[in-house]
């Protein structure tokens, strides 16, 4: 039987990447979207509204507060709002992508761990591909090289966890499950062991891999840099990233193109996206139609409850 999945994501100022990302992982089987929406300034807000409309996706507006981590929040949140409703969420956000090891789903993968809480997914690190500008195409054909495997920071990982079954969120990319670290996996089947800090003890990319486009372009990473991080609170100097990550994360060693099958795919699903959101009546036309449909349901003579609706 196939598993339920959602896909749960804070986002800042996604507008330019949010239908790449939904649209390739409805392809590779996510079921539904959940959306915390942290301060944006450009058009995510409405973007993620039309989703909503769609019926894609759940948006929450999410806002930062002092002396909180907004991203923590915001999946312990998802863990209540997700528990006995969806088999699997996984947390993850809109620079990463996962990818999977051949042909198949991610609800084809997670069957295979039908005994499991959660399954972690190690990173592979994407670099700028030497492009200081932001260029026309998609994140995942504009970016094809990476570092390589051994990589330290290729050790983060991050989870599909089952809901019901987690007892803390003890970080953003891995959560304390109520059976005990030994009941999470990494995708070859293996038990998940920590090495330095709250990283995996290994590397592995059997059964899947995420993308994890950190840098993108220069320019992109610039933008990056001063939008802040979310998973640090406001007023805290190490909410903006130290320039000097860029020189230290844009790794460009290694060449993966694995995703690559995936684009042209991706394109299609977001034009019939682009195409659904097109179609969608303005919100005064909904207001309009409920309106009218609340009249119908009146007696001939108007009352003045129905007459204050006009209005």
């Amino acid at each position: 039987m196939n598993s339920s999945v959602v896909a749960c994501a804070i986002v800042k100022n996604e507008a330019s990447y949010l239908l790449e990302w939904v649209a390739y992982h409805r392809l590779i089987g996510v079921d539904h979207f959940l959306f915390y929406e942290n301060d944006s300034s450009d058009e995510t807000w409405s973007i993620l509204q039309k989703l909503h409309r769609l019926g894609w996706a759940t948006c929450i507006r999410w806002p930062s507060r002092p002396k909180v981590n907004n991203q923590k929040e915001a999946y312990k949140n998802a863990i209540k709002r997700t528990k006995n409703r969806f088999d699997w969420v996984a947390f993850i956000d809109l620079d990463e992508f996962i990818v999977l090891d051949g042909p198949g789903s991610l609800k084809g993968l997670l069957q295979k761990f039908d005994f499991a809480d959660a399954v972690a997914i190690n990173w592979k690190m994407f670099g700028s591909s030497g492009a200081t500008e932001k260029l026309p195409g998609l994140v995942m054909e504009r970016f094809r090289r990476c570092a390589v495997d051994a990589f330290y920071s290729n050790e983060n990982v991050k989870s599909v966890v089952r809901p019901e079954k987690v007892k803390r969120v003890d970080s953003v990319h891995v959560f304390e499950l109520f059976a005990g670290w030994e009941n999470c996996y990494q995708c070859d089947g293996l038990p998940l062991e920590f090495g330095v800090g709250r990283r995996a003890k290994r590397v592995t990319y059997q059964g899947a891999q995420i993308n994890h486009y950190f840098t993108k372009s220069l320019a992109e990473w610039r933008v990056k840099r001063v939008r802040g991080k979310a998973n640090v609170p406001i007023g805290d100097p190490e909410r903006v990233r130290d320039s000097r990550v860029f020189g230290r994360l844009d790794r460009n060693e290694a060449y993966d193109d694995r995703i690559q099958p995936w684009c042209e795919p991706t394109r299609v699903e977001m034009a019939r996206l682009t195409a659904l959101m097109a179609d969608l009546p303005p919100e005064q036309s909904l207001v309009k139609r409920w309106k009218r449909a609340f009249r119908q349901c009146l007696p001939t003579a108007k009352n003045s409850s129905a007459a204050a609706l006009e209005h």
